[in-house]
């Protein structure tokens, strides 16, 4: 796994990395997946585009995981696995995604922790090594 918890007092912190800003942005996903739920437990029965836009990089992850975090609390759907494109289009950031997973089911996917949102207070995307990094703060 491309991602690490980091320990944060009230909220959940993580790393996600890759070598890639869309590899980094897809462990990020998983990241906020492995705390609703065990992505490792969701099949791949259901693809969904997604598509959001930002402007610029920091805004751009938060509005990803955001739509994630909207699309669990809106039709159920979690996922294990993701295809990420970033455009840069005029002096917008834009992100399309094929999401792939299928519907939560308690009998099979443990339940986690509910997240209400992601946190700008202390977002960070940097690179380094050729690597980029990412550090998020979901709000639970």
């Amino acid at each position: 796994m491309s991602f690490t918890f980091l320990e944060h007092t009230a909220d959940v912190a993580f790393k996600a990395w890759g070598a890639s800003m869309e590899e980094a942005f897809k462990n990020a996903a998983l990241a906020l997946t492995d705390v609703l739920t065990d992505h490792t437990r969701i099949k791949k029965r259901q693809d969904k585009k997604i598509e959001v836009e930002a402007e610029d990089k920091e805004e751009l992850l938060v509005a990803w995981l955001d739509e994630l975090v909207f699309i669990f609390d809106t039709t159920n759907l979690v996922f294990s696995d993701f295809e990420i494109a970033i455009q840069i289009r005029g002096e917008k950031f834009r992100l399309t995604a094929n999401a792939s997973g299928e519907k939560f089911d308690p009998a099979i996917h443990p339940s986690g922790t509910e997240v209400k949102g992601v946190s700008y207070h202390m977002l960070k995307i940097w690179k380094d090594q050729g690597k980029t990094y990412v550090r998020v703060i979901l709000d639970v």
